[in-house]
């Protein structure tokens, strides 16, 4: 035990007592002349005095650096806690950042197809409107013809029986 710890428990046990005199070998006196007396016996002749209120006031200190370091030690808890979750929420902006780029490549890819879809709808109407001309003309050209060959027949005359009159 050290000699802090030998007074702080003296001290503890002993209410009354305001100096404590201990020797180099731990032995503690409550008088200084009966320490002196034994710290003769020993090559470390040394003793040191301790009083009630320097050593009951270290330990007040000690108690209040340790509380300090247990707040101190809780708000660096607390404030990992919070650059964690202060990360863990850019992580998830990241990601929904990531899904809205995602969405709106989709979204885009989607009107690009539509967009292609309606040229190749309009590319089949003008084809068939195309056809559909042609299939006109032809028809204008066959009626056409058709009515050149009617007219020629017409302007033909038609050729009679002479030899065999009926009359």
């Amino acid at each position: 035990m050290k000699k802090k710890e030998i007074a702080k428990h003296f001290f503890a046990r002993n209410p009354k007592l305001q100096q404590l005199f201990i020797t180099s070998d731990g032995m503690a006196f409550e008088e200084e002349h009966k320490a002196d007396s034994h710290a003769q016996r020993h090559a470390d002749k040394a003793v040191k005095k301790y009083d009630r209120e320097a050593v009951m006031l270290e330990e007040v200190a000690a108690a209040k650096a340790a509380e300090e370091h247990a707040k101190a030690v809780e708000a660096a808890k607390v404030k990992a806690a919070e650059e964690a979750k202060a990360k863990e929420a850019e992580e998830a902006a990241k990601v929904k950042a990531a899904e809205e780029a995602k969405a709106k490549e989709a979204e885009e890819a989607a009107k690009a197809k539509a967009a292609e879809e309606a040229k190749a709808k309009e590319a089949e109407e003008a084809a068939k409107a195309k056809a559909a001309e042609e299939a006109k003309a032809k028809e204008a050209e066959d009626a056409a013809k058709n009515l050149k060959v009617s007219d020629a027949e017409e302007v033909q005359p038609k050729k009679t029986n002479k030899s065999n009159p009926k009359k």
